[in-house]
């Protein structure tokens, strides 16, 4: 049995934080939506000499209406405040709920950095764009994601140094070169120590310090001629393949450009990704091992790709990681593996790794999954999660089909494309609902849109839509996206929809709609259970003049020469309210029969249990199961059957998990007497009141019904006692306390654990008539006359019965005025133990004068004692002094 439900949308308005239910969503930089909005790189201008560069930086206003606004730095880096003047250039704009705000004329000359924020939730692309370093005249061009820092959201819960991850850190290798772009995001002047390390080896190989940046302000660190530092030799020297791992006093920004700089060929591409700030060895009980690279090429089209995996522990020994591949369809074909330094990374090249396919141009598409593997660490120390890792890929294109020799050929500077994007962590997809895309074309600027959507599941299959939206917000048109079964992913080019007009510019969401649970995870009863959704979305933006046979010729949409592909991760920031689905089970038994075990249950067949409308029937163990109900607290729940008191309870129905609910029906129609007669059994007590009370259990509060007993001394109890508020519990050894009091007799309390409620019969229901005695002690007399040796009685003198220590225990003695010396005493065993020396007295005799004249033997108040008092008799004791 499948499962389908509806997902209830709910917006998760946070400062740089997209959070989720439960074990859901959770803080990263990978993107998320922000309030603030670091960009530490802007490029206007004569960037490297060559000519003018543009930036065009995307706002998406994913909240309410709210003022957006925007400071753009561009000062002196070393110059700290007060000499440092801050911001020099600052933009606002009202942004309509869904609205995309497009800043590029309104960059300022000079801008190098900025900080966008506002009240309402943000997503951002960068876009930048302009000629080689070397003056050939390529155009280069990448985009990058906005930065919501979690270190920027409250700093009081990670604290200085603050730690980041830079990817890619190359010097001259196989031509390509990479500069290290870092933004000051804090509020005080940075201090900054980069250490590098070389791939494949283990130590650290140099490390710099960088003295000072201002607030906002960024540096460039590399060998380029827009570089503010270059890095340090002869360590990272020609040709140099590595990684950086950077500490700070305040938090940052990192962007890390991947391109080519004499003496290096002109490959002619420029790659933008983000540095990954330290979250942790195991942040906020999520997993920072897992990560997902959701779209990959090999061979195909001329296209290929590579995965760059950085270790970000610091404490342990090398980490093995593997990277396992996935075709379109979803099925597993290939997974390799290697270890990574602490620190290190390692790059997984696609195009070394023949089994993904060499069929031009029919290659490989899909994506991998990159986990990090628990080890044994030295001295004997065990990671069984695996050490915190990031990744990111790169996608180029550098084959194109050559119609004079009719074979593929590697690519020259001006026909290679490439761009970048950061893998989503696992736990950014979870329960990520909508996903946002600031940056969407058809036939602009050179470029159009192709949007990679991803089922990273194992347990579901989702369905949804596409958004494409203009810059007010309005919906320009909707892409339906059909069913991803787990792990397949789909490629939308919308170069080949019509309804989106050429030299469209805009952006777009993914919205998942539909979900349906395929898998019994939990605890393989035969019932499907809730698993969290988990799709990504990435956006190639490609040159498509080159790419299809479609949309050259004049007009805006125009091919631009050289690499136009930029590509970006999008961002999720809607969560979903999902309908998660648990089981309820148990027993249903009767309070009928008995045992010599008073926790024996009886189970009740053909009892039927409701909850949330669905029904099941127990069998003759009393079993039933209810499964695939809506999680949900105090769920309403019944067990009936007819001849019984229905039970209503509560239950917590669990997400993915089960819960037992027992309930114990009683019989209804009975009639329950209970005989109350003196202790030796014969004698029936008349006007007795008993009590009983019904304590609190699962299906019954606390109720006490009470009757007289009539001359044969029976006290009747029956349904109709409780006013219809429930059955008499007639299982009587559970939930039940009997009292019988009667003047002269002493007071009878019976609980549960007594004797008295051992049953010995097996009732049936209904009509079932249950019969009980209990049997009361009365109070005793002791009387006499009190004379002397001469048989003479003696008046005025008082009798009592003590304690060998002094106290009354017993009524107190009296003298006949009729001048007979007659006293009498009365009083109860229950008196008699409590008040006497384990229950023993003296009859002590004083005259007038308060002189104690004589003391009997000793009394006992049981049956066995050699002058035993019994229960309710009467006895003589003169009294002779």
């Amino acid at each position: 049995m499948s499962k389908k439900f509806r997902l209830l949308m709910v917006l998760v308005l946070v400062t740089g934080l997209f959070g989720g239910l439960l074990t859901g969503s959770t803080v990263s930089a990978d993107p998320t939506p922000g309030t603030f909005i670091e960009i530490p790189r802007i490029d206007v201008g004569d960037v490297f000499g060559t000519g003018d560069w543009d930036t065009q930086i995307q706002i998406m206003n994913l909240g309410a209406d709210a003022m957006v606004y925007a400071e753009f730095y561009g000062g002196n880096p070393y110059l700290c405040p007060p000499n440092e003047d801050g911001p020099f250039y600052d933009v606002e704009m009202w942004m309509p709920a869904g609205a995309v705000w497009t800043l590029h004329n309104a960059i300022p000359a000079g801008a190098e950095s900025a900080f966008i924020w506002s009240d309402s939730p943000l997503a951002v692309t960068v876009d930048r764009w302009g000629p080689d370093a070397y003056g050939d005249g390529f155009e280069l061009s990448a985009s990058y994601t906005g930065i919501s820092d979690p270190f920027m959201t409250d700093p009081n819960d990670f604290g200085a140094p603050f730690e980041y991850f830079a990817p890619y850190v190359m010097n001259s290798y196989h031509n390509l070169d990479a500069t290290i772009t870092i933004q000051n995001s804090g509020e005080i002047c940075a201090s900054i120590w980069i250490h590098y390390k070389e791939q494949g080896n283990c130590e650290f190989m140099k490390a710099q310090h960088v003295e000072q940046i201002a607030p906002g302000e960024r540096i460039v660190i590399g060998n380029g001629p827009d570089a503010d530092m270059p890095y340090p030799t002869p360590e990272i020297d020609a040709p140099w393949l590595g990684s950086a791992y950077i500490t700070a006093n305040v938090p940052l920004a990192i962007i890390v450009d991947q391109l080519s700089f004499a003496p290096s060929l002109n490959l002619g591409t420029l790659l933008s990704m983000r540095g990954m700030p330290y979250l942790g060895e195991n942040f906020l009980g999520v997993f920072p091992e897992i990560w997902y690279a959701d779209l990959l090429y090999r061979e195909i089209s001329g296209w290929q790709s590579s995965i760059q995996v950085q270790n970000l522990t610091q404490w342990s020994l090398p980490t093995f990681v593997t990277v396992e591949f996935f075709d379109q369809s979803g099925d597993s074909i290939l997974f390799v593996g290697d270890w990574i330094c602490r620190n290190g990374a390692k790059t997984f090249y696609l195009p070394a790794i023949i089994d993904l396919g060499v069929s031009f141009p029919f290659g490989y598409v899909g994506a991998a999954e990159i986990m990090s593997h628990g080890q044994v660490d030295y001295p004997g120390e065990t990671h069984p999660d695996g050490e915190p890792i990031f990744a990111v890929v790169d996608i180029k294109k550098t084959k194109v089909y050559d119609d004079t020799t009719g074979f593929w050929r590697h690519t020259v500077a001006g026909e290679t494309q490439a761009g970048s994007y950061n893998a989503h962590p696992y736990w950014q997809k979870v329960d990520a609902e909508g996903w946002a895309m600031p940056y969407i074309a058809k036939e602009q600027l050179g470029v159009t849109s192709r949007i990679a959507i991803r089922n990273n599941a194992n347990c579901n299959k989702i369905k949804g839509y596409i958004e494409i939206v203009d810059e007010t917000g309005t919906t320009v048109t909707q892409i339906p996206v059909p069913w991803l079964h787990p792990k397949h992913m789909k490629v939308i080019d919308l170069a080949y929809f019509g309804q989106i007009a050429r030299g469209f510019v805009g952006a777009a969401y993914f919205w998942v709609d539909d979900v349906e649970q395929l898998c019994d995870v939990d605890p393989w009863d035969g019932v499907t259970d809730w698993t969290p959704i988990m799709p990504s979305v990435v956006v190639l933006n490609y040159g498509y003049a080159t790419e299809l046979p479609i949309g050259s010729g004049a007009g805006p949409w125009t091919q631009i020469g050289g690499d136009v592909t930029r590509v970006y991760e999008a961002t999720p920031f809607y969560d979903y309210i999902f309908t998660c689905y648990g089981d309820v089970k148990g027993n249903v038994y009767s309070d009928l029969g008995a045992t010599a075990d008073p926790n024996q249950k009886f189970p009740l067949d053909g009892a039927v249990v409701e909850i949330d409308t669905q029904t099941d029937t127990t069998d003759s163990t009393g079993w039933y199961r209810i499964e695939g109900l809506a999680e949900g607290l105090d769920v309403s729940i019944t067990a009936s059957k007819s001849g019984f008191a229905t039970c209503t309870g509560a239950v917590d129905v669990p997400c993915n998990d089960q819960v037992y609910w027992n309930p114990e029906l009683r019989c209804q129609d009975i009639t329950w007497t209970i005989l109350v007669t003196q202790e030796d059994g014969a004698n029936p007590v008349y006007g007795a009141d008993v009590t009983v009370t019904l304590t609190t259990d699962a299906c019954v509060d606390e109720k006490s019904i009470n009757d007289m007993t009539n001359s044969d001394g029976i006290a009747t109890f029956s349904d109709a006692l409780l006013d219809g508020e429930a059955a008499l519990q007639t299982k009587l050894g559970e939930h039940v306390t009997v009292v019988v009091m009667k003047d002269g007799y002493d007071t009878k309390t019976v609980k549960e654990t007594d004797t008295v409620f051992a049953l010995d019969d097996f009732y049936n229901c209904p009509g079932t008539v249950a019969e009980d005695e209990i049997e009361l002690c009365g109070y005793f007399s002791i009387y006499g006359v009190v004379k002397d040796a001469a048989d003479n009685p003696h008046n005025g003198y008082t009798v009592q019965a003590e304690t060998e220590n002094t106290g009354t225990v017993l009524g107190s003695g009296m003298s006949d005025t009729c001048c007979s010396g007659n006293y009498a005493l009365s009083g109860s065993i229950a008196e008699c133990t409590a008040t006497g020396e384990s229950g023993k007295f003296y009859l002590r005799t004083y005259a007038p004068n308060g002189v104690l004249v004589n003391e009997s033997a000793l009394y006992t108040c049981d049956a066995d004692g050699d002058l035993g008092v019994q229960c309710s008799e009467v006895q003589l004791a003169n009294i002779v002094f």
